[in-house]
């Protein structure tokens, strides 16, 4: 467990470096996650091997573009806690 003293004294600037980290874990993993099983399904589909809604290539193209802007904002925000971090 974490001693809860070093977990008082972090500051807002460490807080603002556990963002990118937990969003990735929250967010970005989970979205992944269904979009491959979801582009599995789709796959199926075109192949014919399970007869599965026709809205599953849709979801798993929506499901791509979530990923995209979840991958793109966390990448995004290391330059910008970079930035913080020299001024």
């Amino acid at each position: 467990m974490a001693d809860p003293q070093a977990l008082q004294s972090l500051t807002g600037h460490d807080w603002l470096g556990l963002i990118h980290p937990v969003l990735m874990i929250l967010f970005v993993y989970p979205v992944v996650g269904a979009t491959i099983r979801l582009g599995i399904l789709a796959r199926e589909k075109r192949l014919k091997i399970n007869p599965i809604a026709d809205t599953v290539p849709v979801e798993h193209a929506q499901h791509g573009a979530w990923v995209t802007g979840g991958v793109l904002v966390a990448v995004l925000m290391h330059p910008i806690f970079t930035l913080t971090l020299i001024t």
